[in-house]
């Protein structure tokens, strides 16, 4: 018998070709790093006295919501509005403690935010992009600064 395809009997292999996975660079109305990058300066821990009346300064000093300056972005703003409750139960439950009672947990931490925004919040509205950047750390354990903000 006569085969009249002659490639019938072949056998061909061949590998899949890789497809890397490329990072693709951002549209112009997005950010490129829309996470925080943390760099700790400086680190020291502080009385629970302490903790309170830095909260409060933070707190009295801007409002989130307050004005149309005091804006914060996106679900930052849930964080901001939970310091007010947050510096409540300081007072509340740990002030009352005896100082030999109070454990040593409460920390002062300086850095650094490194954070690509939207370009919306160049101009008038960079403070409102500063807030959200660091609002995005509010409430969460941070690895670079080993606490809770």
């Amino acid at each position: 018998q006569h085969n009249n395809r002659p490639c019938q009997n072949l056998k061909l292999t061949h590998s899949p070709i890789k497809q890397e996975k490329t990072k693709k660079m951002p549209l112009a109305h997005t950010p490129y790093r829309p996470v925080p990058e943390v760099e700790l300066l400086a680190r020291r821990y502080v009385s629970v006295e302490e903790a309170i009346s830095g909260l409060e300064a933070s707190v009295s000093s801007s409002t989130p919501g307050g004005s149309a300056s005091d804006a914060v972005p996106g679900t930052s703003l849930v964080n901001f509005k939970q310091i007010p409750d947050i510096l409540q139960c300081l007072r509340k439950d740990w002030v009352g403690l005896a100082p030999s009672d109070r454990p040593q947990c409460f920390v002062e931490v300086r850095g650094r935010l490194e954070m690509h925004m939207n370009p919306c919040f160049l101009g008038e509205r960079m403070l409102e992009g500063m807030r959200g950047a660091a609002g995005f750390l509010l409430l969460h354990f941070d690895p670079t600064l080993q606490c809770v903000p």
